[in-house]
């Protein structure tokens, strides 16, 4: 019959470092922020739309209205800002006031998995 355990050894040495490995390569960015539609012209009490697509292959994450005329009372209202139905670009509504306005769309566009 076996005796009892008898009490642990002391640690041995650290071994040596092993080699640095690859550094690799970061992966490219996988989005893009397509440039402004140029200039939707919207007349004085009028609607005006305008669309914006992403390169080919990437996706519509955000977008929205921009190059926007601060006023009071304000000359634009915005009535829809959403991705078109394929999700490739985005899409904004706006509505003029009194005073006819111009406005640009652009989106945020990623490679999505």
């Amino acid at each position: 019959m076996p005796g009892p355990a008898g009490a642990p050894g002391a640690a041995g040495p650290a071994g040596p470092k092993g080699a640095t490995g690859d550094a690799g390569t970061a992966p490219p960015p996988s989005f893009d922020t397509a440039g402004s539609f140029g200039n939707v012209a919207v007349a004085a009490n009028d609607v005006g739309t305008g669309t914006v697509l992403c390169p080919k292959g990437l996706r519509a994450l955000s977008g929205g209205p921009s190059g926007l005329t601060i006023g009071s009372p304000p000359r634009l209202t915005v009535i829809s800002s959403e991705p078109n139905d394929a999700g490739t670009g985005w899409i904004v509504t706006m509505k003029a006031g009194a005073v006819a306005s111009n406005f640009q769309v652009e989106v945020v566009c990623a490679a999505v998995n």
